[in-house]
């Protein structure tokens, strides 16, 4: 019983990598991305009252290093006509950010914020899900959306978080994902688990297209009816039967 359920789950990690393969392809020559796209500038820096130790600087470096690394891939999936991906990063450590993470465009730099209150958490905990928080906020770098607003919130983060969970974390156990209780816009980990579902069961392109539509100020849930042939509803339906 134990060897089938291993067989089973090793079944459908090929199945997922080989669909993140596909979108790498749909999206451009991947090999060809560190090539094609400029070097990132990254810098680090630490607001005077953040507590800074060496275990700290060690990490910042490697989280310079994860964000420099998955920058062309990022914008490979990520492209759309006419859009110019900024050419730099900042990555500050300040306590004067309230919440975990965050990240924005000022003067056409990106930044990614990481608060005092991570500290411990990304020392301590998983090191590949800590980075994780930098794809998470280097995707809302990249985004690129005419504001805030133009994009309903879970769509934004359900994005961002499918590239933290099913491209970087390569994660296939979605157990976490409640289908009596959960709804596609929960944002977060249970959109991205359904976008995810999208990706590998209607069109892997689907993330890339729906975000090029948010970019260009065409965002509405309409998007996913022209994207798939299905409403929102109608997919996330299927989504919740998928695991009976």
């Amino acid at each position: 019983m134990t060897s089938t359920v291993k067989v089973g789950r090793s079944k459908k990690v090929i199945i997922q990598l080989l669909t993140y393969a596909m979108v790498a392809i749909m999206s451009c020559n991947i090999g060809e991305a560190q090539t094609l796209i400029p070097p990132l500038d990254v810098t680090i820096r630490f607001d005077d009252n953040y507590d800074l130790d060496d275990q700290l600087r060690e990490w910042a470096e490697l989280a310079a290093a994860t964000v420099k690394e998955q920058y062309p891939f990022l914008i490979a999936m990520l492209d759309s006509e006419g859009y110019k991906p900024p050419g730099s990063v900042k990555i500050i450590f300040s306590n004067l950010l309230s919440g975990g993470a965050g990240a924005r465009i000022r003067n056409g730099v990106g930044e990614i914020l990481i608060s005092y209150n991570l500290k411990e958490e990304i020392l301590e905990g998983d090191q590949i899900r800590n980075l994780g928080y930098m794809i998470h906020e280097l995707v809302h770098v990249l985004q690129g959306y005419p504001s805030r607003d133009s994009v309903d919130w879970w769509v934004r983060e359900g994005i961002a978080e499918y590239f933290n969970f099913f491209w970087y974390q390569r994660i296939s156990d979605i157990s976490w994902v409640n289908p009596e209780t959960a709804k596609y816009n929960d944002g977060y980990w249970i959109t991205a688990a359904f976008f995810d579902w999208i990706v590998r069961t209607k069109d892997a392109s689907f993330i890339k297209r729906l975000n090029a539509a948010c970019r260009e100020g065409n965002y509405s849930i309409e998007q996913f009816k022209v994207l798939t042939g299905m409403s929102v509803d109608e997919l996330w339906d299927e989504f919740i039967q998928s695991f009976n």
